[in-house]
């Protein structure tokens, strides 16, 4: 799947995981608004822009960087759940539900874990 196809962080999520060392390249960036590039390259390096992931670009750079692992699942209701874990240096993990459970579409979900996951990683700095 084109990366470009699929739904993009929010400025503030941007922003996040900037904060949070998210260094991969990208396809867009912010620098004032959204803009567009034929390329893909790391734009947080530049002080002025923010590097514009995928929601699932950023899902998994704290999959493979950070050992959160997270999952999107319908419910018998129909609405989305999401649920993800981390790996503790002890070797034990943590597991977390998304408290805002009944989601209507995947990716509703799928941002709403990336969220949690981010703001975990804020807390336990």
């Amino acid at each position: 799947m084109n990366d470009k196809a699929l739904q993009i962080c929010s400025y503030e999520q941007s922003q996040r995981l900037k904060a949070a060392g998210f260094d991969w390249p990208v396809y867009d960036f912010y620098n004032g608004t959204i803009l567009d590039c034929d390329g893909k390259d790391n734009y947080n390096n530049l002080n002025d822009y923010i590097s514009v992931p995928s929601v699932s670009l950023g899902l998994k750079w704290l999959r493979g960087v950070k050992g959160f692992y997270g999952y999107v699942y319908r419910k018998s209701n129909g609405y989305f759940h999401a649920e993800w874990n981390v790996f503790l240096k002890n070797g034990h993990f943590q597991s977390f539900g998304i408290e805002q459970s009944d989601l209507k579409t995947y990716e509703e979900a799928e941002s709403y874990l990336l969220d949690d996951m981010i703001a975990f990683l804020e807390k336990s700095k």
